[in-house]
């Protein structure tokens, strides 16, 4: 598969969302965008800061990013869950580039639950359906059998981007 066909755009408060996502980068050897929030979402305070921006449903500030998603035919976004929600820093960004985006997949990560709400969510301020979605869970996690899921994850976006070209 031609790599440079896929981006992968994410954003970790705490690492786990950052070691899915390497994993799936890894299977498809693309580029990858780890969006920088320029409000410091560390610690304790930083999780609340989190979890008010999530409810407000407000915008972050992120850094200027390095690749624009326009020239990839899938950009695979990633993010933890904050209050049943994508985090900001997320939002912003399918809200700022989500125009430029073709096709999309979603991989959620969250200490509890996640995905169907994030998946809608997503669908939503893409305004168009994702060609594939995936959670995984903090226990997953701690069991090491979140490799498994990133794997089908990626075999399912790849299958689905190999029936385009048929």
């Amino acid at each position: 598969m031609d790599t440079k066909r896929v981006l992968v755009v994410y954003y970790s408060r705490t690492g786990f969302t950052k070691k899915a996502v390497l994993d799936v980068a890894k299977y498809f050897n693309c580029d990858i965008e780890s969006l920088i929030d320029k409000t410091s979402r560390k610690g304790f305070w930083g999780y609340i800061k989190a979890a008010f921006c999530a409810v407000t449903k407000k915008d972050t500030n992120l850094e200027d990013i390095k690749y624009n998603p326009k020239n990839y035919e899938i950009v695979i976004l990633a993010t933890p869950v904050w209050v049943s929600s994508l985090s900001c820093a997320l939002k912003t960004y399918i809200k700022e580039y989500g125009k430029e985006i073709k096709r999309a997949a979603l991989l959620t990560t969250s200490g509890s639950s996640g995905n169907r709400v994030q998946t809608m969510q997503a669908e939503e301020l893409l305004n168009k359906p994702l060609v594939a979605s995936e959670f995984v869970c903090q226990r997953e996690f701690r069991d090491e059998t979140w490799p498994e899921k990133t794997k089908a994850f990626s075999e399912c976006i790849k299958d689905k981007l190999s029936n385009l070209y048929l």
